[in-house]
């Protein structure tokens, strides 16, 4: 299997933070060319002995290469004040590739109570190489003074995940199944990072150079009841993570011990063969990544400085959710319900401190809780008089965190609230149309100062028609109209995209099929992404991808069947 991407973008965004002293407001436009190429070849194998053992073999491989190079012009205004200019062009390489292989026997086995055994192991391995260069001119408008840096780094990393584990399974009566287990995991990440400056040589620049590595070792002995019968449906797993996590780098050792209680459940009613009820939870242990933790700093310019923290503790994540789906086969009614929950413990939260002069130093530091919340409800009916379908959804979610901005802990809450109408016709013989509404809010409210409160609005109209004509010839149009409006817009921007496809069959047995397909045909495609996290806000709008047309040729090998398959060539 293998992929490819090549994309352009254009954009400019405004983000705003939010500090005791007043806000910092970022203005960027920028341009980008990238390639993102990957390659993979998997290999699997089983072998069933005889009737009570069964081995599995799975093997895989896999390249890839990133390309990035970009221009960016940014304005700092501290306070509204002009404080800096950030001008940057900046070119980014990487290679990666990795292997990994799985084994598995599973066995029967012929001691009461005993019915079946298993064991398997796995590793994954993955190096890849980074070389970034960037050239950057700093304009400091406080004091008139200029500043150009020129920095190579090359950053090369390496992670490796190994598994075991061993299991066995026992009938505990007619309805009770137990499976003792216990599985072990050795994860290594590694990183050897050099930056250096072309003006003087080459030579190394040490404060910001080194090597870093990231270690666990755990092990995690499992028991798992579970219990089946016409109507229920539970399991209830108790397990224990027990670990060992090291973290080092220049001048920094960092041991910790993991140990913690990691249950999970399930539980499934139906109350008929339209009705179900589902109830699911979960503890687990969130590692702060190799980034999150390394002490070298990551930097092109000395107005943003990241430090990773040695001295983070583990996430505690806590999940739970609940499930109601009715559907009816003979009127074609649904309504499936969902009320999910995220509660985190010792979150890992951004740490931002803001200079006089607009500079920025980040790292990263435990905050007490964080907390989602997030219910859902979808509906459907079919109006067999007006012969359409009609669909309703909708979705509500809250959320609550914190973030550190020069020292202060700082609490953040959200909610967002998106609705969606929508209404099609049931006899899709000849066409199939529908059309519909779609509303979205998101709400930032920070505790600390109300005046940094935010709104942002999407409202978006949309419809389609596909007809066919004497089973040969096909024309469709899909037409959506998307308005944005908010804190960071002055005026509202409204997006209109159109799409047409004329699709034609050739021969007897429909084996050829050559479709025209126009993207943005009223050429007024922008992307508007809007942004409220935590101390800050941000609306980006980009060019995204312009009108183009494909013609698109498919042969289908088959006669009869599936009309995806076949051989498919696209031409741009």
């Amino acid at each position: 299997m293998s992929s490819a991407k090549y994309q352009r973008l254009e954009e400019s965004s405004e983000t705003t933070f939010y500090q005791q002293s007043g806000e910092l407001r970022q203005t960027e436009t920028g341009s980008s060319r990238s390639s993102d190429q990957n390659n993979a070849l998997n290999y699997s194998f089983k072998h069933k002995a005889d009737s009570n053992r069964l081995y599995t073999l799975q093997a895989g491989i896999r390249y890839g290469n990133q390309y990035n190079k970009s221009a960016s012009e940014r304005l700092d205004e501290l306070m509204q004040t002009k404080t800096n200019g950030v001008l940057s062009t900046i070119s980014d390489r990487s290679n990666n590739w990795g292997g990994n292989a799985s084994f598995s026997a599973q066995f029967k086995s012929r001691r009461k109570g005993v019915q079946l055994l298993r064991f398997r192991a796995n590793t994954d391995y993955t190096p890849s190489w980074n070389k970034t260069s960037s050239l950057t001119q700093l304009t400091y408008y406080l004091s008139g003074q200029q500043q150009t840096q020129e920095v190579a780094i090359a950053d090369n990393q390496e992670r490796w995940k190994n598994g075991v584990s061993v299991s066995s399974k026992h009938r505990l009566g007619d309805k009770m199944l137990l499976d003792v287990g216990l599985s072990g995991q050795l994860r290594k990440q590694w990183m050897d990072k050099r930056q250096s400056d072309p003006a003087d040589g080459g030579a190394i620049v040490d404060s910001v150079s080194g090597i870093s590595a990231w270690n666990y070792q755990m092990v995690n002995p499992e028991l798992q009841l579970r219990r089946q019968s016409k109507k229920w449906n539970a399991t209830l797993t108790l397990g224990w993570e027990y670990g060992d996590w090291l973290v080092y780098g220049p001048q920094v050792r960092n041991s910790q011990i993991v140990s913690q209680f990691v249950p999970q459940f399930f539980l499934g009613y139906d109350f008929s063969k339209s009705s179900r009820l589902q109830l699911n939870g979960m503890r687990s242990v969130v590692l702060p990544n190799l980034d999150q933790v390394t002490p070298i700093a990551q930097t092109s310019n000395q107005l943003l400085v990241i430090y990773g923290n040695p001295a983070l503790k583990p996430e505690l994540q806590h999940r739970a959710g609940i499930n109601w789906n009715y559907y009816d086969n003979f009127s074609f009614i649904s309504l499936f319900t969902g009320l999910n929950l995220t509660y985190t413990q010792q979150k890992i939260a951004l740490q931002r401190t803001i200079g006089a002069d607009a500079s920025q130093v980040l790292s990263y530091a435990n905050v007490p809780e964080d907390l989602a919340l997030q219910g859902s409800v979808d509906w459907s009916s079919p109006i067999r008089k007006l012969g359409i379908t009609v669909s309703l959804s909708a979705q509500e979610s809250f959320t609550k965190g914190y973030s550190y901005i020069n020292n202060t802990l700082q609490r953040t809450e959200g909610l967002n609230h998106s609705y969606e109408g929508r209404i099609e016709n049931r006899r899709k013989t000849l066409f199939d149309a529908s059309i519909g509404i779609r509303y979205e809010r998101n709400e930032t409210f920070v505790r600390s100062n109300t005046d940094y409160n935010t709104r942002y609005e999407r409202i978006a109209y949309f419809g389609s028609i596909d007809y066919t004509l004497k089973d040969k010839w096909n024309f469709g149009a899909e037409l959506t109209s998307n308005q944005y409006s908010g804190t960071n817009l002055r005026d509202a921007v409204i997006v209109p995209l159109l799409q047409v496809e004329v699709s034609r069959y050739f021969g007897k047995t429909k084996r050829h099929l050559i479709t025209l397909s126009v993207y943005d045909v009223l050429g007024k495609n922008l992307g508007v992404q809007q942004n409220a996290q935590l101390n800050f806000i941000r609306t980006t709008q980009s060019n995204v991808l312009e009108r183009y047309a494909m013609l698109k040729y498919t042969y289908r090998i088959n006669k009869t069947g599936s009309e995806n398959r076949g051989i498919s060539i696209k031409t741009n």
